[in-house]
């Protein structure tokens, strides 16, 4: 499992890396601060890691650094350019978790732009908002990040559907309730 993006994939990244490796999975975090939907899109960050690990699936975790900008449709191409790099291979887009109820639209954008990518609303499967944070009041606090991976861990393990030439294959997530 290869899993990219900006600090909210290093905050998720590093807790599920261990829970996938206590599972026999091997897991490679590769993360920027800081960075946008454009600079994993259109750099050959992404491209390079896909035919370095050749991964059978890869989750995204992107968008915080972008949850002000006036037009978050002008990201639509760009989230399609990022799953067209990572091709045929499974995928699952993993939303960060909000920190204020208001929001320009951007991961809307997101979950109707990253298909065939199986998009996980954090917001909708866990209450993001009661989410502790660190200081800056955005980035999840560590109990906070860990509980944020065993949900996708979770999520992964009963929604996997293995087949032919992919052992990551995944059932979309189902709505709580």
């Amino acid at each position: 499992m290869l899993h990219v993006g900006d600090s909210f994939a290093g905050a998720l990244g590093i807790p599920l890396g261990e829970l996938l490796e206590q599972a026999g999975v091997r897991s490679i975090l590769k993360h920027k601060d800081s960075s946008y939907l454009t600079t994993w899109a259109w750099e050959p960050e992404l491209e390079r890691e896909i035919w370095r690990y050749n991964p059978d699936l890869v989750v995204i975790t992107l968008g915080a650094n972008e949850l002000g900008i006036a037009d978050p449709a002008q990201r639509e191409k760009t989230v399609r350019k990022i799953v067209s790099t990572v091709g045929k291979r499974p995928c699952l887009w993993v939303a960060i978790p909000l920190w204020s109820e208001r929001h320009n639209g951007l991961l809307d954008v997101i979950e109707h732009s990253s298909g065939p990518c199986v998009f996980y609303d954090t917001n909708e499967q866990i209450d993001t908002l009661a989410m502790p944070r660190i200081h800056d009041g955005i980035h999840p606090t560590n109990a906070a990040r860990r509980a944020w991976a065993e949900a996708v861990f979770e999520y992964l393990v009963t929604h996997r559907r293995p087949q032919e030439g992919a052992p990551w294959w995944l059932a979309p997530p189902t709505p709580p309730g």
